[in-house]
C-alpha cells in the first residue's frame, strides 16, 4: 500500500467548495479528506468544516508544492499549509476511535479494538479506513448501514441478490451488505488507496463476495437490486442520470452525503417512489422504489 509522507492542508470559504474540489479532480489529486476532526464534551469525535476544509496527502513534498502553488493562483482567499506525516501523527487519530453501534443488532469496531462491548451483537464489522473515507461514525454513513439493514428482506427474497456501492470509500456499507446476505456486491471508488483499504477490509470480516476498483460509473453496464450512493451532493447530482439508470425496477435506491438544506437538490423521476426521508446531525438520507 502507498505510504503518504506530507499533506497539504486547504482551509477556504464554503463558497468555493465546488471550486476546489473540481480543480482536484481536474488535476487527479484524489487522495485527500475533507473537513476536520475534534473532540466533543462528551469524548466523541465529531468531524467539522466539511466543505471549507480538505487535506491532501502526497508521497514527496514536491508534490504537494506543485499543488500548493496551482492553488493559490487559482484562490486568492485561501489559507494552506504543508506538513510531514510522522508514523505518530498517522496513528494518533486511532486514540480517538471508538466502536459505532448503528442499532441494536449492529456494530461498527475498530480493529485493533480487542476489549469489545459489543462482541455479541449479530453483526459487528471489523474497519481501518486508512486514508480511506468511512469509519462508519459519520451521519452519512450511519444513515445509510441503517437503510441497508432495514431493506435487508432483499436478500433472503431474490436468489441473486446484487448491491453496488457508489464512493465506497473504506467498504462498510459494501462489508454490511455482504454480511446482510446480499450475493454479490460492488463497490467503486475514484481513489485507488480507498480500494486497497476497502479490499483489506473485506479481508478481514470474511467477505469474499464484493468486488471493489475505480471502475467508473459510465462503464457500469448491469442493474442492481439496491444501489447506495454516500458520496457529496455535488457529485451525485453530476452522476445522477447513472445511479438511476442501473436501479433495477423494483430495487432500492439509497442516498446520504447532502445536506438537510439540500432537499431540493436531486430531480428524482416520479416512477422512484420516495420511501424514507431522514435526517441526522443536519444531514439528509433518502430511500426510493424504482416502481414499473
Amino acid at each position: 500500500m502507498e505510504t503518504f509522507a506530507y499533506q497539504l492542508e486547504l482551509r477556504f470559504n464554503e463558497n468555493e467548495y465546488d471550486q476546489v474540489t473540481s480543480l482536484l479532480y481536474e488535476v487527479e489529486v484524489t487522495s485527500f479528506s475533507e473537513g476536520e476532526q475534534i473532540r466533543d464534551e462528551n469524548g466523541d469525535i465529531q468531524l467539522i468544516n466539511e466543505y471549507s476544509v480538505i487535506t491532501c496527502f502526497f508521497e514527496a513534498k514536491d508534490q504537494a508544492q506543485k499543488l500548493e502553488e496551482l492553488i493559490k493562483l487559482n484562490f486568492s482567499n485561501i489559507s494552506s499549509k504543508i506538513l510531514e506525516i510522522t508514523d505518530d501523527y498517522q496513528n494518533a487519530w486511532k486514540e480517538w476511535a471508538k466502536e459505532v453501534d448503528i442499532n441494536e443488532r449492529i456494530s461498527i469496531i475498530p480493529k485493533w479494538i480487542t476489549d469489545s462491548k459489543d462482541i455479541n451483537k449479530k453483526i459487528t464489522i471489523r474497519i481501518d479506513p486508512a486514508y480511506a473515507f468511512g469509519s462508519g461514525s459519520h451521519p452519512t454513513t450511519i444513515m445509510c448501514l441503517k437503510y441497508l439493514d432495514k431493506y435487508r428482506n432483499i436478500f433472503s427474497e431474490i436468489e441473486s441478490s446484487t448491491v453496488i456501492d457508489i464512493g465506497s470509500g473504506s467498504g462498510v456499507l459494501s462489508i454490511l451488505a455482504s454480511k446482510l446476505g446480499a450475493k454479490s456486491i460492488t463497490g467503486i471508488d475514484i481513489d485507488e488507496l480507498a480500494v486497497v483499504a476497502a479490499k483489506e477490509n473485506a479481508m478481514i470480516n470474511d467477505c469474499s463476495n464484493i468486488n471493489f476498483s475505480t471502475n467508473t460509473l459510465s462503464n457500469i453496464n448491469t442493474e442492481f437490486d439496491i444501489v447506495v450512493v454516500n458520496i457529496i451532493s455535488s457529485v451525485i447530482t453530476g452522476l445522477l442520470p447513472d445511479i438511476l439508470r442501473i436501479v433495477k425496477t423494483n430495487g432500492i435506491l439509497i442516498i446520504s452525503g447532502l445536506l438537510e438544506s439540500e432537499t431540493d437538490v436531486l430531480e428524482i423521476p416520479q416512477n422512484f417512489e420516495l420511501l424514507e426521508s431522514d435526517t441526522l446531525d443536519g444531514w439528509l438520507a433518502l430511500s426510493y422504489k424504482l416502481r414499473i
